[in-house]
């Protein structure tokens, strides 16, 4: 599993606790009285164990995280922590109201964090790719070492191109026809993506070989 698998889980138990919580509000009517207790014995205990998952999240992939990610989610389970801990049983609409409400603000915050830093991804890709295309232009012993991967075919220039990317903060990858991620430099399955997502800034899955990149920039 990955931050990002987890999270798109723990996002969309969230979305389903809102739907739950709205309807619950919009079913109570003019009465506002909770018959069957469904807001004890349903929404907050669910809404506890979402903020559980998210405490513990916190605790496995603090260190895996963009930066900005982490401080948003910092933020929240200290802020909001004793809301999920000592909610009063006796004032439930006042518990799911403060409950749900952070909790849907968080994930909102939290996904706009992450999708900022897919962009920043995205920049130093962009980024990557020109920083190689100069290389090639203004040094020979660069040219010359992607002219004779180019000689040798696609996986050595994968490999040329995985470690340059590095430099840049990327961790390069493939996939193959049955979904295995594999490494551009080894050559090997990806499997340790802790260890990756502790050492870049972020995971791309290159589009069109490296080779033909290096090809098409130096026509």
């Amino acid at each position: 599993m990955s931050w990002r698998t987890d999270w798109k889980a723990i996002s969309d138990q969230t979305e389903g606790l809102l739907d739950a919580a709205r309807f619950y509000v919009e079913s109570l009517g003019p009465r506002s009285t909770d018959v069957y207790s469904v807001a004890r014995k349903q929404l907050i205990p669910h809404s506890k164990r979402i903020f559980d998952t998210i405490a513990k999240y916190e605790e496995t992939y603090a260190r895996s995280l963009p930066p900005v990610a982490v401080e948003c989610l910092n933020a929240f389970t200290r802020e909001f922590g004793k809301f999920f801990s000592g909610i009063h049983p006796q004032d439930d609409l006042a518990s799911i109201q403060v409950i749900i409400t952070s909790l849907t603000s968080f994930r909102s915050e939290f996904n706009y964090r992450l999708s900022d830093a897919t962009a920043t991804g995205k920049r130093l890709s962009e980024r990557a790719f020109i920083h190689l295309q100069r290389s090639i232009v203004a040094d020979l012993q660069v040219r010359e070492k992607w002219t004779e991967a180019h000689k040798k075919g696609e996986i050595e220039c994968e490999k040329l191109g995985g470690a340059h990317l590095l430099l840049h903060g990327i961790w390069a990858f493939k996939v193959g026809a049955e979904g295995e991620r594999t490494d551009l430099v080894l050559g090997e399955p990806l499997q340790d993506i802790a260890m990756v997502e502790r050492s870049a800034e972020t995971l791309v899955l290159p589009s069109g070989s490296l080779s033909q990149k290096r090809h098409a920039r130096n026509r």
